[in-house]
């Protein structure tokens, strides 16, 4: 479902190989056939979230996925890549405004909380939100701080599905994160309607994440 712009049910993980020239159409066809199922996914990717509350947000972090890449030589189909729909939830619950903004408000909170068990109170009081004071076009969404006050640059992503949802980056983002790459995270935090976790990835986001071109800008 992944791949088609769906989300996967919790507990149950997404397989790594399957048969990639028939299974999404035939899933495609069954989901249009059942209208009330796309009723409900569109109802939770448009519905706001309710903060989610933790004892200890420095127990959140998580180790990153294993890659889904398909390495066997085994396998002769090529890779699928993931194409939205006409039914895209991923994009409608990127496009929930007010899930980023619990999510950047989640890792704001953690941020704080790192620098200060660090005893860098002086730091956490700095910490900014800098898709709010600045822009949504900065290229990252919170400036923070590494133990020693150099700069820290985190894009916040956010979901309230699993960890293996893929999740969208904007050109801008993926520059950003390429030119300071020694000072950039990713920080995505998933399963956020219950229990918000996150993982870290620093650097170059083309270094982790398998990137499929969705948009063009075509000019005459």
């Amino acid at each position: 479902l992944i791949e088609l712009g769906m989300p996967y049910i919790s507990g149950y993980k997404p397989l790594r190989n399957y048969q990639k020239t028939v299974l999404p159409d035939a899933i495609t066809d069954h989901v249009q056939a059942n209208r009330e199922l796309l009723v409900l996914l569109s109802n939770d990717a448009n519905l706001p979230p309710e903060i989610p509350t933790v004892e200890n947000i420095l127990e959140s972090i998580v180790s990153p996925p294993e890659s889904r890449e398909v390495k066997s030589e085994q396998v002769a189909e090529q890779r699928a890549h993931y194409t939205p729909s006409p039914f895209d939830y991923l994009a409608r619950e990127a496009a929930n405004r007010s899930l980023g903004s619990a999510g950047e408000n989640f890792v704001m909170n953690f941020e704080k909380a790192r620098l200060i068990e660090m005893g860098k109170t002086h730091l956490a009081d700095r910490v900014e939100q800098v898709s709010v004071t600045e822009g949504d076009y900065t290229g990252y969404d919170i400036h923070s701080f590494e133990r020693n006050g150099i700069d820290r640059f985190i894009e916040a992503k956010t979901t309230k599905y699993g960890i293996q949802t893929p999740f969208y980056i904007t050109k801008n983002e993926l520059d950003f994160s390429s030119s300071h790459r020694d000072r950039y995270y990713l920080y995505r935090v998933f399963e956020f309607r219950k229990n918000p976790r996150m993982f870290l990835l620093p650097g170059y986001l083309n270094d982790y994440c398998s990137l499929s071109p969705i948009n063009y800008l075509a000019r005459l």
